[in-house]
């Protein structure tokens, strides 16, 4: 038992420190391969799509993580979750980009040249990967949850990479980040779909709406501490770039 909870803990460490490290590679690569205002333009759209998707989806994972390693029978609407995040978390871009452009607010993003499918697709991105490994983690795939995060990492360095010879605009930096991320976290959701046995048949299964009511009950408290903390990321970067412009601020949120 203790060598299995060795084992367990070394995987989790390890999907935490690849990412970190992949992270700074990445930093690395847009700096020095794009350009600084690019880089500055990606963190800032990153910043709202990040806000975004803990707004959307961040209910669901925490109660993932609260209720499904010890009520088998919600594997079975598991999958449904996870699909209900991508759709659900599209929608709340789409209507935050439009919202965005009618109001003119924040401008520092109407500057961002970026489609709404784009955005959404970053979105959309980063509400799958929460959901994907907190199913991961509450139903113990660890070694999984680790190949993701490695697969994903090396996604991200090489297709960024990749880009700086087709683009060096914050569209190209916006498009290798979401595709690195929703493509291996789309694939380890369908792992843990077909592999994990389920406790009640389908027919018997809980209805998604009672699971997500369930969810939700538990998981919106949490979801706006969350997105208080989100917003203040997004609300600095929106700020400074307003007032140091967008090449000053990609040197400066880089450094």
């Amino acid at each position: 038992m203790k060598n299995l909870l060795n084992e367990s803990l070394w995987q989790v460490a390890l999907a935490k420190i690849v990412p970190a490290a992949a992270g700074i590679g990445f930093v690395a690569i847009a700096v020095n391969r794009f350009t600084p205002a690019a880089y500055g333009q990606f963190s800032l759209v990153f910043a709202a799509a990040n806000l975004l998707a803990v707004l959307a989806v961040g209910w669901i994972s925490q109660a993932i993580l609260r209720f499904v390693s010890g009520d088998r029978s919600l594997r079975s609407a598991l999958w449904r979750v996870i699909l209900f995040s991508l759709f659900w978390s599209a929608f709340i871009a789409l209507v935050a980009y439009y919202t965005s452009h009618w109001i003119g607010w924040p401008a520092s993003l109407k500057e961002v040249d970026i489609s709404s499918v784009l955005f959404a697709s970053l979105v959309v991105a980063l509400a799958v990967q929460v959901s994907a490994s907190a199913a991961a983690t509450s139903l113990q795939r660890f070694r999984a949850y680790r190949n993701t995060e490695f697969v994903r990492s090396a996604g991200l360095l090489g297709l960024a990479w990749l880009a700086a010879y087709l683009s060096n605009d914050s569209t190209g930096l916006i498009s290798v980040y979401g595709l690195s991320t929703l493509v291996p976290c789309l694939l380890l959701s369908l792992y843990l779909h077909r592999v994990i046995p389920v406790a009640v048949p389908a027919s018997k299964a809980p209805k998604l709406l009672v699971v997500l009511r369930k969810f939700f009950g538990f998981g919106w408290p949490i979801t706006i501490w969350s997105g208080i903390q989100a917003s203040q990321a997004f609300m600095e970067r929106s700020v400074l770039n307003d007032h140091m412009g967008a090449l000053e601020f990609g040197h400066f949120i880089s450094a």
